[in-house]
C-alpha cells in the first residue's frame, strides 16, 4: 500500500511547483535508511530565480509491477505534472561499459517520450563515475538524505525549467525592459555563451567535462558559422539564441547580401573564434573540432533515417537553435521575440527553410511562431543531451503567414519602428577588429 506525505508551503505568499516523489527503493536496508515516508523531503527548497517553492508530495511502490500500474495512472491525467523516480534499480553494471541504464529506465522514458507530462530519473548506486545516459542524476547507495536532497532539488530545478513559466503580475512591465538584439560585442557572445552554460547547466545538459571547464561556457562547433542574438535587460544579457546557417566563409567576396549582413556574419565568426580560443581546453576543443554535417540536427543518424528528403531540402536551409532564457527572465516572452528576430535575420540573408529541434512538450510553443512539426513522431538527439526530440521547420513561402511577418518584421527592425527589437545587424560597419 502506497502512502501520499504532502509538503506544505515554507512561507505564505510563495507559489509553489508541484513534483511528486515516487520511491521504488529494492534493497530493504536502502529503503529503510531512506525512510520516504517519513515526509519532509526537501521542504522550503526554492526554485532558483522564479519566486517559488518546491512542494514535494511523496510516495513509495513496492515493485516495479506497482510503479507501472502508478505511473499508468499519472500519465493518464489531463493537467500536465512532473515526477521524479528515485530508485535502485535505474542503472545495471556491464562489464565492458561500467554503469550503464537499465530496462526499466528505458521503459519509463520511452512512456513519457511523447506525452505532455515531464519525469526526472534519480538513481541509488555504487559510487557513480560517469554519467549514466537517460539518468538524470546518480548519487551513491550510502548518500545521507542531505545529499539525497540536493540531488531531487537538482532535477526538479530542471523540469521547472521545462515546464511553463510562471505567471508574473508584473510581466507587462518587466518586458518592455528587455528589447533582443543581434550581438554587439565580443564580450556580449562571452556573456551569451555563459548564460547557456548556467541555464544547461540547470537542465542537466551538460557533459561532465564541459560541467567541470573553468571558462563558464557553453560552445559547440556551430558557433563559429552562427549569427548569435542576445536579449538584454540593461546591459545584462537574460536570454540568447542562434541561427546557424551554412553561408560560405568568404561570405566578403559575395555580392548577394548586404555588407551590414555580410559584417555581422563575418565578426560573430571572428569573435566566437576569438572567445573558443582563449576558453578552458574542453570547451576549446569542442568549439574549434569540425562539425561533421551542416546543421545540428542532422548529427542525429535517427533523425537522417526516418526523414532523409530532408538532407536534400536544407542544403539552402539554416536552423535555429540554442534558444536560452534567464530563469529569472521566464515568462516574459523573451523567447518568442527571439525567435522571431531569427526569423527576420534569416528572411534577411534569404534562407528558404529555417529547421529547429525541441523537447516534445515545446512543440505547441514554437507552432505558434510558426515553425511545424517534420514527419511525426521523435528522433533521438545527438551530442551529450540524453533526450529525445521533435523535428520542426520553418518555410518561407506564400503559405506561411508567419514567413509574411518575418519580413514585415525586418522593416519595421531596419526603420527602428519595432519596440523591443534592437538592431539586427552589427552596429560598427568595419568588417575588421
Amino acid at each position: 500500500m502506497t502512502r501520499l506525505i504532502e509538503v506544505e508551503p515554507a512561507s505564505a505568499g510563495l507559489q509553489t511547483f508541484r513534483v511528486a516523489l515516487i520511491f521504488l527503493i529494492h534493497d530493504p536496508a536502502l529503503l529503510k535508511s531512506i525512510a520516504p515516508d517519513e515526509g519532509d523531503f526537501c521542504d522550503r527548497s526554492p526554485v532558483e530565480d522564479h519566486g517559488e517553492i518546491f512542494r514535494f508530495p511523496a510516495e513509495s511502490v513496492g515493485d516495479e509491477e506497482d510503479l507501472r500500474k502508478r505511473l499508468a495512472v499519472f500519465r493518464a491525467q489531463e493537467r500536465p505534472g512532473q515526477f521524479l523516480l528515485i530508485s535502485d534499480l535505474l542503472a545495471v553494471r556491464d562489464p565492458k561499459l561500467g554503469m550503464v541504464e537499465s530496462d526499466l529506465t528505458r521503459w519509463v522514458r520511452d512512456m513519457f517520450r511523447t506525452s505532455h507530462h515531464l519525469c526526472g530519473l534519480v538513481s541509488l548506486t555504487e559510487p557513480p563515475g560517469a554519467r549514466v545516459s537517460d539518468v538524470d542524476a546518480s548519487i551513491p547507495r550510502d548518500a545521507d538524505r542531505a545529499a539525497l536532497c540536493r540531488a531531487i532539488v537538482r532535477v526538479a530545478t530542471g523540469l521547472r525549467l521545462k515546464a511553463k513559466p510562471p505567471v508574473r503580475a508584473d510581466a507587462a512591465s518587466a518586458a518592455a525592459a528587455v528589447h533582443v538584439e543581434a550581438v554587439q560585442s565580443l564580450e556580449q557572445l562571452r556573456d551569451c555563451f555563459a548564460l547557456r552554460k548556467k541555464v544547461y547547466g540547470l537542465l542537466g545538459y551538460l557533459p561532465d567535462k564541459i560541467t567541470n571547464d573553468k571558462s563558464g561556457l557553453e560552445m559547440d562547433c556551430y558557433d563559429i558559422g552562427a549569427v548569435h542574438f542576445a536579449a538584454m535587460r540593461g546591459r545584462e544579457v537574460v536570454g540568447t539564441a542562434r541561427l546557424v546557417t551554412q553561408l560560405p566563409a568568404d561570405l566578403g567576396r559575395s555580392d548577394e547580401y548586404s555588407i551590414d549582413a555580410i559584417t555581422t556574419c563575418m565578426k560573430h565568426r571572428d569573435w566566437a573564434e576569438r572567445i573558443a580560443l582563449k576558453a578552458g581546453g574542453a570547451v576549446r576543443d569542442r568549439a574549434t573540432s569540425p562539425c561533421f554535417m551542416q546543421l545540428p540536427i542532422l548529427q542525429s543518424s535517427d533523425f537522417s533515417d526516418r526523414w532523409p528528403e530532408m538532407l536534400q531540402l536544407t542544403s539552402s536551409g539554416a536552423e535555429l537553435s540554442r534558444v536560452v532564457v534567464a530563469p529569472a527572465c521566464r515568462g516574459l516572452r523573451v523567447s518568442k521575440s527571439l525567435v522571431k528576430i531569427v526569423e527576420a535575420k534569416a528572411c534577411q540573408l534569404n534562407i528558404q527553410i529555417v529547421l529547429l529541434e525541441c523537447i516534445p512538450s515545446h512543440v505547441d510553443m514554437y507552432s505558434s511562431y510558426g515553425f511545424r512539426p517534420i514527419g511525426g513522431g521523435t528522433h533521438v538527439r545527438s551530442s551529450d543531451l540524453d533526450q529525445f526530440a521533435v523535428g520542426m521547420w520553418f518555410r518561407f513561402d506564400a503559405a506561411n503567414r508567419s514567413a509574411t511577418a518575418a519580413e514585415d518584421l525586418l522593416g519595421k527592425i531596419k526603420m527602428q519602428l519595432a519596440p523591443g527589437f534592437g538592431p539586427i545587424d552589427v552596429r560598427d560597419g568595419r568588417i575588421s577588429g
